[in-house]
């Protein structure tokens, strides 16, 4: 079980990495180097959070906001709904900053979400041992990722109805805009509008 659990978890990361570091070459051939942002955009980062959300975080641009869809089978249409997240995106200085937000059920663990992308990617080039996360209570895992030449970080976290998975391409946490952005992610509670506290809403 244990060697099943751990091809899965690969597996699901090189996925994700694969399709960021698509992203990221897309981006760089969109934006030549003399018109990237400058390095020390410190000044420009604020605190996000989307619509009917729990979490806040720091990113360096207002970041865009698309639907997406856990990767699982249902036999009707409209059960879709169920599976239903949202994916945050935002880029700067060559590096990408993604959260991923996923309906959870409370009978679902950290788990079950790794296991859900498991057999779509080929192997990882390298990724090392993951690192158990807490995060004012609630439970995850931070997994420090080589993918050829680029390096990433991915957190995952559940907490209540939601399932969380942080994702960054193009640093790790030797990076100080990525370090920023993963210490900067917050769960908690809501104004009572839908609006996590003292964030933009997105």
């Amino acid at each position: 079980m244990r060697r099943l659990t751990f091809r899965l978890t690969i597996t699901f990361l090189s996925g994700l990495i694969y399709l960021a570091v698509s992203a990221f070459s897309a981006l760089a051939q969109e934006k030549p180097s003399s018109n990237l942002p400058p390095i020390n955009d410190s000044g420009k980062w604020e605190r996000y959070t989307g619509r009917g959300e729990a979490f806040t975080a720091l990113l360096p641009e207002q970041p865009t906001a698309a639907v997406t869809y856990r990767p699982v089978r249902f036999i009707i249409a409209s059960e879709a709904e169920r599976y239903r997240g949202t994916l945050y995106s935002a880029y700067s200085d060559g590096v990408i900053y993604l959260i991923y937000s996923l309906p959870r059920r409370s009978t679902e663990f950290l788990q079950q979400f790794i296991h859900e992308f498991g057999n779509r990617y080929p192997p990882v080039t390298k990724a090392t041992s993951a690192r158990d996360l807490n995060l004012n209570g609630f439970s995850g895992l931070r997994f420090p990722i080589k993918f050829r030449d680029v390096d990433a970080v991915l957190d995952f976290y559940v907490a209540n109805n939601r399932a969380y998975i942080l994702h960054v391409v193009g640093g790790d946490e030797s990076n100080p805009s990525v370090k920023r952005f993963l210490e900067s992610f917050t769960i908690g509670k809501t104004d009572g509008t839908g609006k996590a506290i003292d964030s933009a809403v997105i």
